[in-house]
């Protein structure tokens, strides 16, 4: 459980790059676009105060930092 104030990092592949590599979708692998992933936060109780996109053009991904 996170206690108020404290903070939930999450990193995540970026779904565009991910949906391009058969790797991941042939062994169960779900992709969800990042305002999804927000929104979940969201309805968990998590506040997202940062989004960044890092490596974008490679094999980028996003970082997602909360706060409860």
């Amino acid at each position: 459980m996170l206690k108020p104030g404290g903070r939930f990092v999450l990193g995540i592949g970026d779904p565009e790059t991910m949906s391009r590599a058969p790797l991941f979708t042939e062994h169960g692998f779900r992709i969800h676009p990042v305002t999804d992933v927000e929104a979940a936060l969201a309805r968990a109780g998590l506040d997202v105060r940062r989004h960044e996109n890092l490596g974008a053009g490679q094999l980028g991904f996003h970082l997602l930092v909360s706060r409860k």
